[in-house]
């Protein structure tokens, strides 16, 4: 009787098998964890934003706008409507604010509602990227 040396060709077929399902089970993990620090490192993006706008109006002496519309965020000139900056949303995201203004930065960097009055609480949205993710960056 000869002795085996080697796989079969069966053998090597289940070994790949059980390879490719471990390697696309990691996949998965990996893509779940990369759109987790996506999500958190956009809503650390966006309070930075925030709190640049107040900044902003401070430092220029004027006040600003912080607009909403549909795709990114915007740092705009009260007066004109001029564009200083702007925060695009990753992609796939949307936000849970209507478009148009969302907060009004008066020159002393006081944050109001767009129309200039108090805020009554923080600014609550929510994140949809890959599920959903309620982030309230108070200003």
């Amino acid at each position: 009787m000869r002795e085996r040396i080697g796989f079969t060709l069966l053998e090597f077929l289940i070994v790949l098998g059980l390879l490719g399902l471990l390697l696309s089970i990691g996949a998965l993990s990996t893509s779940r964890l990369l759109r987790s620090e996506e999500r958190s490192s956009f809503l650390t993006a966006l309070q930075t934003f925030i709190w640049q706008g107040a900044t902003e109006a401070a430092s220029r002496g004027e006040a600003l706008l912080l607009d909403y519309d549909g795709s990114r965020l915007r740092l705009l000139r009260e007066s004109n409507k001029a564009l200083l900056r702007a925060l695009p949303l990753p992609q796939g995201a949307s936000l849970s604010l209507n478009q148009g203004p969302i907060l009004r930065y008066s020159p002393p960097g006081k944050v109001e509602n767009p129309d200039g009055s108090p805020l009554n609480g923080p600014l609550t949205f929510t994140l949809s990227l890959g599920g959903k993710t309620t982030g309230t960056p108070s200003p």
